[in-house]
Formats: C-alpha cells, sequence, structure tokens
C-alpha cells in the first residue's frame, strides 16, 4: 500500500495506533444498514405526531415563573415546603426553566386549599397506629404573552404514616408534598 497513509490492516500487538484506519472494519459496515432503519424508525414516529423530550410541543412555553404558594390551609410552613419543592423539581420533571415574571413565558399559581387527616387504625391503648394526611391544591397556569389562562386543575394528594415505625405526620406531609409537587408538573407537562 505504497502511497496511502491509511491502513485496513491490523497493528501488531505491542504497537499503537495513532491514527484513524479507513476504510471502516467488517462490524461498521454492518452496523451503517441497522443505523439507518433507526433514523428511518425515528423519522417515521415523528411523521406519526409522536414528540421526543418534555412536553407535548403545543405550547412554545419554554420559561416558567412560579409565585409563592398561597397557603388557605391553617397548617403554617406548607406553603414554603411546596414552593422550594416546585422550584426544584421544575426542570427535573419538566425540562422548563425556571425564571422571573418579567422574564417568563408563563406563569404558575398554586394555591394550598385544604390539608387534613384522619385516622386509619387504633392501637389497643386508645393512641393512632396508623393515619393518613393529604394536600388539596388549585393550579392555574397563565400564558404571560397573551394573558391568557391556559390550564386550571385541582389535585389531591395523600400519604399515609405509621407511629410503631416511627414515622410522624411531619415525614406524611414532607412526602405528600414532593408527590404533589410532580403531580402538578406532571399535569402542567400535558398541556404544555
Amino acid at each position: 500500500m505504497m502511497g496511502s497513509k491509511f491502513s485496513a490492516s491490523r497493528p501488531r500487538r505491542g504497537s499503537s495506533v495513532t491514527a484513524c484506519s479507513w476504510p471502516a472494519p467488517e462490524s461498521a459496515r454492518r452496523l451503517r444498514p441497522a443505523l439507518g432503519g433507526a433514523l428511518g424508525l425515528l423519522l417515521l414516529a415523528n411523521a406519526c405526531g409522536y414528540t421526543h423530550g418534555y412536553g407535548s410541543g403545543k405550547t412554545s412555553i419554554r420559561t416558567i415563573s412560579i409565585e409563592t404558594v398561597d397557603n388557605q390551609t391553617y397548617f403554617q410552613g406548607l406553603d414554603q415546603q411546596l414552593t422550594r419543592r416546585l422550584s426544584r423539581d421544575l426542570t427535573i420533571y419538566t425540562g422548563l426553566v425556571p425564571a422571573r415574571r418579567s422574564q417568563a413565558d408563563a406563569h404558575l399559581r398554586v394555591t394550598l386549599i385544604t390539608q387534613g387527616g384522619r385516622s386509619i387504625t387504633d392501637a389497643p391503648e386508645g393512641g393512632v397506629h396508623e393515619a393518613a394526611t393529604f394536600l388539596a391544591v388549585e393550579v392555574t397556569l397563565t400564558d404571560l404573552r397573551s394573558g391568557k389562562e391556559i390550564h386550571h386543575a385541582k389535585l389531591l394528594d395523600w400519604a399515609e404514616f405509621r407511629a410503631p415505625v416511627g414515622e410522624t405526620l411531619q415525614s406524611a406531609l414532607q412526602e405528600s408534598t414532593e408527590d404533589i409537587s410532580r403531580r402538578i408538573l406532571n399535569d402542567i407537562t400535558q398541556v404544555l
């Protein structure tokens, strides 16, 4: 192979290869039809209306401002806990970017309307053995560019806790806050 700087031969044992060897090895040639077929399936899926990534692509919203959660319950601190959780989860679960209201495409308003709970099973001594707590929220998503309300929903989440194994009302509320945050973000993703 005089005059060619690329070689199709394999290097000898102990020698190092510093240049890419062309033509491609036989295994790479066998992959080409498979890659072409995969690309064809991807293009066909796009033509059928499937989307890749977050959201359905119905809107051009990419940034969202999150208002501090309005707490209409008597349980203090849930509003701050849910606001922090929504801010933390926004990019992870939706692919959207948090922004200031003046720079955002949309605005998310969440109102914590109810927090409650009940005993599920009582202990023989008169204490609570297992109980549940729930959070109900009202969610409004507004397109700041047009001023129109895009989405409005009421969502509910509950969590159980068992005192004998060390679970408390606080741990159940934290679990419920995390779950309701994901439900809110999943809910708004369905319309975006």
